[in-house]
């Protein structure tokens, strides 16, 4: 029983790929998704994680396994370009974040804004999970926006996943918010997006947003300043996984502990910190 490296240096995210696929798609949108898939296969065959990823859709599927998503199933288009599929599938994504999700399923909210959607694991099991709702998924890099158009067709909610590219303040400030939840995970730009004096409605929604401290420094101080008068502030950290706790690892026939150790890394560059605020208003 052995704890996952969290803490090891993860492969870059094609999101960091950003100013390339900008310039790009300045010249052609389908370059730009071109040269982003490419770039992503290229990766993705020397991945540590390849082999365990295959190794574990062969025994198990492609459905999701537990958690608050479970029952969701990815395309087989997602097997070598989501990001964290083996986690995913396990229900084991950022499972710090479990009974938040569930107080926000629980919550029956109309509008999910999930800023930095990535291949759409948050944006449509949330619209799963809550039938009566509609999904602005901000996702700027146009491969895992594919993933996650393809999430939502498999799933039979994409006429409620709205998707988005970059995510601005005046995007946000256009969306009709009715009761919302917002999640944030975009790498630093949550010092400029999550601010109620520029965005009123999130003053009343119930906000997740992931601090990237290495990216803005000071970024919990930040919104403890911002939202203290409006939310009750819980900050998590991250917790290390050990492998016995998901025996649907254990089942997947010749792989060692090393491949199931990486199937469970998320491949954080350093510890990690959510900013949990739920609205005193409710």
């Amino acid at each position: 029983m052995t704890a996952t490296a969290d803490t090891v240096a993860r492969p870059p995210r094609e999101s960091e790929r950003g100013p390339v696929i900008d310039r790009l798609r300045a010249v052609s949108p389908r370059l730009a998704v071109a040269y982003s898939e490419t770039m992503h296969r290229f990766r993705w065959r020397r991945a540590p994680v390849a082999r365990i990823t295959r190794a574990f859709v062969s025994h198990h599927g492609l459905t999701v396994q537990d958690g608050p998503f479970a029952g969701m199933r990815f395309p087989d288009y997602a097997v070598g370009k989501a990001e964290f599929l083996v986690p995913q599938l396990l229900g084991a994504y950022e499972h710090e974040l479990r009974p938040a999700i569930a107080d926000v399923v629980e919550g029956g909210y109309q509008t999910i804004v999930d800023i930095g959607a990535s291949d759409g694991y948050y944006a449509v099991g949330l619209a799963r999970a809550l039938p009566g709702s509609t999904v602005h998924a901000f996702e700027q890099n146009p491969f895992p926006a594919r993933v996650c158009r393809a999430l939502a067709r498999e799933n039979g909610v994409d006429e409620r996943v709205v998707l988005h590219g970059k995510c601005t303040v005046e995007e946000l400030g256009r969306l009709s918010a009715g009761r919302a939840f917002v999640l944030s995970d975009c790498e630093g730009a949550e010092e400029e997006l999550m601010d109620p004096e520029a965005v009123p409605m999130l003053r009343q929604s119930m906000l997740i947003v992931e601090l990237h401290e290495f990216a803005a420094p000071g970024i919990e101080d930040t919104m403890r300043r911002r939202f203290e008068a409006s939310h009750e502030i819980e900050v998590l950290d991250t917790r290390c996984r050990w492998t016995a706790d998901w025996p649907k690892l254990h089942e997947v026939p010749g792989v060692g502990y090393m491949d199931r150790e990486l199937g469970l890394s998320e491949f954080r560059p350093q510890p990690m910190k959510w900013a949990v605020m739920r609205p005193k208003s409710a």
